[in-house]
């Protein structure tokens, strides 16, 4: 295990009150730093799972029930490409 994760792993934790954000940016360690910047950044909502399911019930109708697992996933995936993706 590198050091520095070494090092933030025997850190305690931040009080609870505090910002993680602000935390990480002044924390000295770059690579450690970059990757909580990265991560903090996931959307914390359920809005679009939600739209991912609702878009799956559509897709996965009485007349599409012999699709396969595999099959939904992949079209779900394409639908949810914009068009700017699909320009070679």
């Amino acid at each position: 295990m590198p050091e520095e994760l070494k090092y933030y792993f025997h850190q305690g934790n931040i009080p609870v009150e505090n910002n993680p954000i602000e935390y990480w940016l002044s924390h000295s360690n770059k690579n450690l730093q970059d990757l909580a910047i990265k991560y903090f950044s996931v959307i914390g909502t359920s809005v679009p799972s939600e739209r991912v399911f609702s878009r799956a019930g559509r897709i996965m109708s009485d007349d599409r029930n012999k699709l396969s697992g595999d099959h939904l996933d992949k079209i779900l995936f394409l639908t949810s490409l914009e068009k700017e993706d699909w320009k070679l």
